[in-house]
């Protein structure tokens, strides 16, 4: 029935296979064709370790768009170089008057630990949309525990809240 098609040969089989094994796909990667790697500018990767010293919250994305090179390469060099990207802490600003709320609250969990522990969390819905913290990271050579305070009481925003407590599922939670 198809006689004109062509017989891979072994040796092409085998070629296959062993690409598939090693990259998990039978095309050979750009990076593992042999042509070695692109050195950059020693002045280039300066400006780039110097705009992260300068601005340790920069994406590499943005620093890759703003340089004229490849995300990777921003990667590789921030890597290469010891730094690392810790995530940003949002943590609620504390005015004076909070002290003594926080004294209580605290006394109270203090005496009620025995008790059952409920884990939760929550999705912040704001006017200016849903804002992914996970994405933020500070570049540094050891964790700097970066935080931002934000005046999380003076904005509009929903909290969708759900929890688990002994193994048992609680919300999702919209305020009323």
């Amino acid at each position: 029935m198809f006689s004109n098609r062509r017989v891979p040969t072994a040796s092409v089989i085998l070629n296959a296979n062993q690409r598939l094994r090693d990259f998990g796909q039978f095309r050979i990667p750009t990076h593992a064709q042999g042509r070695g790697r692109v050195e950059y500018p020693v002045l280039l990767q300066e400006d780039i370790l110097e705009y992260f010293e300068n601005n340790p919250e920069a994406s590499t994305r943005k620093a890759a768009r703003r340089f004229g090179v490849s995300q990777w390469t921003v990667w590789n060099l921030l890597h290469k170089e010891g730094l690392h990207p810790y995530h940003i802490r949002d943590i609620q600003e504390l005015r004076a008057n909070d002290y003594e709320p926080r004294v209580n609250f605290c006394r109270w969990f203090l005496q009620n630990t025995d008790k059952n522990i409920l884990f939760t969390d929550e999705a912040t819905f704001t006017k200016l949309g849903v804002f992914n913290v996970h994405n933020e990271h500070w570049w540094n050579h050891s964790n700097p525990y970066v935080t931002r305070q934000d005046a999380y009481q003076h904005r509009f925003s929903v909290n969708v809240w759900a929890g688990v407590l002994n193994n048992c599922l609680l919300g999702p939670l919209l305020p009323t």
